[in-house]
């Protein structure tokens, strides 16, 4: 009696040793698949941060070209009629980059509070 309650005890011991092995395995994989996507994340915010300081610059440089253009003068009258159309639609387009960035920075940020959430 005494033998087979060893027995059950060794095997229940045994089986809660793979179980820990196991949990522990699980546990050390999740912890590098964080530290990817955390990894991932702050390179994708880097990335984002340095696309809108870029979009940034194109717009001041945009402002600055429009303002010149308006500054001309009547003698530039048929240039700016060919040139302004083209400085809008310019302007539509950092705009719509700019509203995409901020939509992909809102992502980033949604992901990192995803992460933080399941710890």
């Amino acid at each position: 009696m005494n033998e087979n309650k060893t027995h059950d005890l060794e095997k229940e011991r045994q089986y809660y040793t793979n179980q820990t092995k196991e949990l522990l395995q699980n546990l050390k994989e999740i912890n590098e698949q964080k530290e990817l996507t955390e990894s991932e994340l702050r390179e994708q915010v880097m990335a984002r941060i340095g696309a809108e300081k870029q979009l940034q610059a194109a717009e001041k440089a945009l402002e600055h070209l429009e303002m010149a253009l308006k500054m001309t003068g009547a003698q530039m009258t048929e240039l700016q009629e060919h040139i302004m159309p083209d400085v809008h639609k310019l302007r539509e387009y950092f705009e719509q980059c700019a509203q995409e960035a901020q939509l992909e920075a809102n992502r980033a940020g949604i992901m990192r509070q995803a992460i933080y959430a399941r710890k």
